[in-house]
């Protein structure tokens, strides 16, 4: 069952960086076909608080904390946050903004998910002892939060603006994964975990297993093959854009594989291949 369960993460994984990349691929190729675009990024959009949810489930039997709780998993995501950050800035040729971008995640369209995955692991005992003492309030942070957000952009009513690189609305995605167990039961439903993985693809399982170095290097690949498909003078389109999403998450993933096997271990942690 532990060897299905992970199946069936990992595979769930794999769906979700491959609509992230498709995220990313439509509105370059489409910008005068909104109306796919429109009917299409819903459905996409939700892959982010899959990324989430996942990262809360896993957690959900945490009664603990090591010593080095903290340290590692943040490691395990600044440290090719801070690597891809510089990388990603260097190749816009703005070196000076490194440090801005290290603060704010925008030096890569996708980079701003590890800083919030960052803040959420810093609040993972806070989230814990409020799922059992007050679900309640865990679950209206994400709702409050946004209101005070909108409310202070339309009508100024705190004396500064929220820092845009502070993600508290996914702490309800997070908590939910984390609560799961219980909000599961109450439904009336199977866990996560006693969930076939028939279902899927054993490739979509192998994705998953890459998909954080897929996550991290995609934006890189997708310029690349922008750019080619802008001198062949293939710039929009349907099939240009299921080249585009292909091509890219194909290229990532090979990419992410090789590197993982070939570079030094430390130097393959660093990037987020290994």
């Amino acid at each position: 069952m532990v060897a299905e369960r992970d199946c069936y993460l990992q595979a769930l994984r794999g769906i979700c960086v491959a609509a992230v990349v498709m995220i990313h691929s439509l509105p370059e190729l489409l910008p005068t076909v909104l109306l796919p675009t429109v009917a299409i990024r819903p459905l996409l959009n939700v892959a982010v608080a899959l990324f989430v949810f996942l990262s809360g489930y896993l957690m959900r039997t945490r009664d603990s904390f090591p010593a080095n709780f903290f340290g590692k998993r943040l490691g395990k995501t600044l440290v090719p946050y801070a690597v891809w950050t510089v990388l990603y800035t260097i190749a816009k040729g703005r070196p000076d903004m490194i440090v801005a971008n290290l603060a704010s995640g925008q030096a890569s369209m996708q980079l701003y998910y590890l800083l919030a995955y960052a803040q959420l692991v810093i609040l993972t005992p806070l989230v814990i002892i409020g799922l059992r003492c007050a679900p309640i309030l865990v679950y209206a942070v994400t709702p409050v939060f946004l209101a005070i957000n909108v409310a202070n952009e339309a009508l100024g009513i705190l004396p500064f603006s929220l820092p845009p690189a502070l993600r508290v609305y996914w702490v309800v995605f997070y908590a939910l994964g984390m609560d799961w167990d219980r909000v599961s039961k109450a439904l009336g439903r199977a866990r996560l975990a006693d969930k076939t993985p028939i279902l899927f693809a054993c490739a979509l399982a192998r994705l998953g297993d890459a998909s954080f170095g897929v996550y991290l290097c995609h934006a890189g690949v997708l310029v690349v093959l922008e750019t080619l498909l802008a001198a062949l003078g293939l710039a929009t389109g349907y099939v240009q854009t299921a080249f585009l999403w292909a091509g890219t998450l194909s290229v990532s993933y090979v990419g992410t594989v090789a590197c993982g096997r070939v570079l030094p271990r430390p130097i393959g942690k660093a990037l987020g291949f290994a």
